[in-house]
């Protein structure tokens, strides 16, 4: 399938024709009833539902007058919202699919019979704790308190912040999706494993384009202590074809589709595995990334378009973007010595940046959706939520993500709440590659010898440890090459193609506008010899795990080409 334009085509997708895979979880629409008919059955399979599978019996649901008494009322209610649903299938871009009238009613007939014989019987659990780990792509940190035309940017994020821990100082390993997340699901540092590079550059070794097999993933670790792995992901640099489908027993690549399938999917995903016993399920909602284009409710919910002239508008379409983008990009980089391309004027701008909190709040309302529905089904559960990195928005000059190891593209959000998780707020330094051992710990499974994280909830961690971030190449015409060290609130970052390094003081200047280099040498070579011993660190781990420097290209589908124009990857 090829997507010529990855966010209108994932946000006008509600036409009839778009399948919807029946879930017992959302219900099913059906298009030979008329609506009173459709409303009852509906809703009565969901009620059904709710009784064989919930978590007391129907004696004990039914026992409790305020309990029953709530039960009831919202049965009702979601009777009403599903005859809204059905009069009008398509609103908000929804879209519904439809099955038979003989399908859905061998649905409820098969609801009602598992309500039968599963009365005052408890569906059968493991002690284990289940581990969500639900990556929103490109979200900056800064958008969690956000709000914009008085409306809150990630209200489920917030609330979720208020009762998990919350680590407040949290920074990836890298600045674009691949090297960041091998490190998420290796606790390696990009030296050590090795993945470095855009998948597409064929001059350069396999072995640091994609995932080596000699490379264990979180899921793998999960896997072999019983746990039923699973995931829905969105991103084209993430697929099986690139390595990160190792350890995955039902592994799903919706190629840049919008949350809600996201959500839908998943929920399909946990009726088909969730009662097998403990599960780790990986969810990666990419709507954040550019191009920005949200549904149009979010665009008016956040007035993104407001008092705005049309001609601007035109300029900030996802083809418009795209090319502004590229320009803009290859500008900044030195590979272009002039634009061809104007740049955006302060408006369009800020409408981009509305547009990305458009995007972002959507994917937040979808990520509520879904906490929802596995807090209510599964509520044995540890939950890490976070991104794979931020996004830059003109604070240095250009746009994206990739390029540079500015803080809007490292410090990114970090929570993990569970059973037996204490909330509160953790200042100190939070790494992606801490995210296999805090799991790991949490389910019981020992640690490795080659992690170079730490477990979150239990070791704690000085305000000075040391906070590593690289990028090699995620776009082929930059050719960059940066690493970065921050300690306390100082900061290295070195430019190892040209030899240049710039330090900066985060404390005084958080957004590192300022060079001080020059007055503070000594703490500079302090800085770059942490980071010299980081790599001779990395450097042996890496020969230890004896990956292979394989030279045999690798070739990618015109479908996951494309896909990566679509996310502005290739031109």
């Amino acid at each position: 399938m090829r997507f010529k334009h990855s966010k209108p085509s994932r946000l006008n997708d509600g036409s009839a024709a778009t399948e919807i895979r029946p879930s017992p979880r959302l219900g099913i629409y059906c298009d030979d009833m008329n609506t009173s008919q459709q409303c009852f059955l509906l809703s009565f399979a969901r009620l059904t539902r709710v009784f064989a599978h919930g978590n007391s019996s129907w004696h004990n649901r039914l026992g409790d007058r305020d309990t029953s008494t709530r039960f009831f009322s919202d049965t009702m209610t979601d009777m009403r919202a599903t005859r809204e649903e059905l009069r009008h299938p398509h609103n908000e871009g929804r879209g519904a699919g439809s099955v038979s009238r003989r399908t859905f009613l061998g649905s409820a007939a098969a609801s009602l019979g598992t309500l039968l014989v599963s009365c005052g019987r408890k569906t059968p659990s493991d002690a284990r704790p289940n581990v969500v780990l639900i990556i929103v792509d490109a979200l900056r940190y800064d958008r969690i308190e956000a709000e914009r035309n008085g409306i809150a940017v990630m209200p489920a994020l917030r609330e979720f912040h208020s009762r998990a821990r919350w680590f407040a100082n949290a920074a990836v390993a890298s600045s674009w999706t691949k090297p960041s997340m091998v490190s998420m699901f290796t606790s390696l540092h990009m030296p050590a494993h090795g993945v470095e590079y855009s998948s597409t550059a064929k001059e350069i070794p396999v072995a640091r384009r994609f995932v080596p097999t000699a490379l264990k993933l979180l899921p793998e670790y999960l896997e072999e202590a019983g746990y039923f792995t699973m995931g829905v992901q969105t991103n084209p640099h993430l697929t099986d074809e690139m390595g990160f489908g190792q350890g995955m027993q039902d592994y799903r690549y919706l190629p840049l589709s919008p949350a809600h399938r996201v959500t839908r999917e998943t929920n399909a995903l946990l009726d088909a595995h969730g009662k097998d016993g403990p599960f780790f399920l990986y969810v990666h909602y990419i709507d954040p990334h550019e191009p920005y284009w949200p549904p149009d409710r979010y665009k008016q919910l956040l007035g993104a378009e407001d008092g705005v002239a049309h001609d601007a508008l035109s300029r900030v379409t996802p083809d418009a973007f795209r090319e502004y983008f590229h320009d803009d990009r290859a500008y900044q980089t030195g590979w272009k010595q002039e634009r061809d391309i104007e740049p955006l004027t302060a408006v369009e701008r800020e409408v981009i940046r509305a547009y990305y909190d458009g995007e972002t709040r959507y994917a937040d309302d979808e990520l509520a959706t879904l906490l929802q529905a596995i807090e209510r089904d599964f509520p044995n559960t540890l939950f890490c939520i976070t991104s794979d990195h931020g996004e830059e928005f003109w604070e240095h000059g250009s746009t994206g993500h990739g390029h540079t190891l500015y803080e809007e593209l490292l410090h990114v959000p970090l929570a993990i709440g569970g059973p037996g998780i204490e909330p509160g707020i953790t200042s100190a330094p939070a790494l992606g590659v801490d995210i296999v051992p805090t799991i790991a710990a949490y389910v019981g499974i020992p640690p490795s010898d080659i992690w170079q994280g730490r477990n979150l909830l239990e070791e704690p961690n000085a305000a000075d440890r040391p906070v590593f971030a690289h990028t090699r190449g995620a776009l082929p015409v930059e050719l960059v090459d940066l690493d970065a060290v921050r300690r306390g609130f100082w900061k290295l970052v070195v430019d190892r193609r040209s030899g240049e390094k710039r330090l900066f003081d985060i404390e005084q200047d958080p957004l590192e506008q300022q060079d001080v280099l020059r007055a503070n040498v000594e703490i500079a070579d302090a800085l770059g010899n942490t980071l010299g011993a980081h790599y001779e660190e990395c450097h042996a781990l890496h020969s230890r795990l004896e990956i292979s420097d394989d030279s045999q290209p690798k070739e990618l589908s015109d479908e996951i080409l494309e896909q990566m124009r679509d996310l502005g990857y290739l031109q």
